[in-house]
């Protein structure tokens, strides 16, 4: 993409919302519209550079994300403007906002509140890879399925965060799911010797089940340290209680994975789930509206 145009939104957490100013307005004009009066719009990371999503916008919905400092689409299905998030609270506030060569496609550059995808995965492009060529990816990495630029045109932060730190998990801790998953099933696949997780699988699910167990108790003398803190503090908390009690979630959460993969289950299939009941909620709100 050869981007002419950026137009600096800032977040909208740090300001109330603005009018844009008038050079983004003379740029707007100069913005071409398809014969619906529709535009597409790429939306990328501003810190990893991950592609996250396609959608489209009209001359309304724009102005709306440039005013708004959130992003906007039109919905061609419910022929109306759809702010992103509306429903599950995962926004994207734009950092910037470019076109290409010809005026005829939008390239934002945001930063995600959560997943962007309806799936839970932190992007929409993933899982469904084509074409790889027999020279592999070039600039890109696959992931368990998931093609994740390492290079992108002209993006704003280089993979670093807003601190200005490089980010160990760029596209948001949904990977560390995803990844921590993906060496679980490689290590299901190869039972390598002296690999904790082969052990695990060579056991079977007594031995998985049973560890689980053990992991599960850890988790509730974390939380009862905790509780007995809290009580002795008069409701003001240590840090060492809680980290331990993370660390133990940690433990068991990982353990289910080891079982979820011996049972032949994507970690993707239990946020689907979550998803699905998320969802579910939300209808029922609507409907009691």
């Amino acid at each position: 993409v050869s981007v002419r145009l950026t137009l600096g939104v800032e977040d909208r957490a740090s300001r109330p919302p603005r009018n844009h100013d008038r050079n983004a307005e003379d740029e707007f004009e100069q913005l071409r519209f398809g014969p619906d009066g529709l535009i597409p719009a790429i939306i990328q990371d501003a810190n990893s550079g991950t592609v996250l999503c396609l959608g489209y916008m009209n001359r309304d919905t724009l102005s709306r994300t440039l005013e708004d400092g959130l992003v906007w689409f039109y919905s061609r299905s419910k022929g109306r403007p759809w702010l992103k998030g509306e429903t599950s609270g995962n926004f994207l506030v734009v950092r910037a906002i470019g076109c290409d060569c010809d005026g005829d496609a939008l390239l934002v550059w945001a930063k995600p509140l959560g997943p962007v995808c309806h799936t839970l995965t932190p992007s929409c492009f993933t899982g469904r890879l084509f074409y790889a060529g027999a020279s592999g990816f070039g600039r890109g990495t696959l992931r368990s399925g998931t093609l994740t630029p390492s290079g992108t045109c002209g993006k704003p932060g280089e993979g670093e965060g807003d601190d200005g730190q490089k980010e160990p998990f760029p596209d948001g801790y949904w990977s560390v799911l995803t990844e921590v998953s993906r060496v679980i099933n490689e290590r299901r696949d190869a039972l390598p010797r002296g690999s904790y997780v082969a052990s695990m699988m060579r056991g079977g699910y007594n031995e998985i089940l049973k560890k689980i167990g053990e992991e599960a108790s850890e988790v509730v003398m974390a939380a009862k340290d905790v509780q007995a803190d809290a009580k002795k503090g008069a409701g003001l908390r240590s840090v060492e209680p809680l980290n331990a009690l993370a660390s133990e979630v940690a433990d068991l959460w990982f353990h289910t994975m080891i079982l979820l993969s011996y049972a032949g289950l994507d970690v993707r299939e239990v946020l689907e789930e979550l998803y699905r009941r998320r969802r579910s909620k939300n209808d029922e709100a609507k409907t009691e509206r």
